[in-house]
């Protein structure tokens, strides 16, 4: 299993990406879902699949939730 961890943080690694003129930092939520999904995995191969059912909503949730601040705060940005 832990392998597999280490696996999976190795690409997700390679999904941030910094941008030499701005300093602005990409990929970081596209490496924490490929973090998570792995975790679920690992859940449905050790039959926890309330657990896996569960962490699937609640990171669905949160990042529905987080994407719709993160529009809120760029309208509020462009619209003074």
């Amino acid at each position: 299993m832990e392998a597999v961890i280490i696996g999976v943080s190795f690409v997700g690694a390679g999904t941030i990406i910094r941008s030499r003129d701005g300093g602005e930092v990409e990929g970081l939520t596209t490496a924490a879902s490929l973090l998570v999904a792995a975790g679920v995995g690992v859940c449905v191969v050790l039959s926890q699949i309330l657990l896996a059912v569960g962490i699937t909503i609640l990171v669905l949730v949160t990042l529905r939730g987080l994407g719709f601040i993160e529009q809120r705060m760029a309208s509020q940005t462009e619209n003074p």
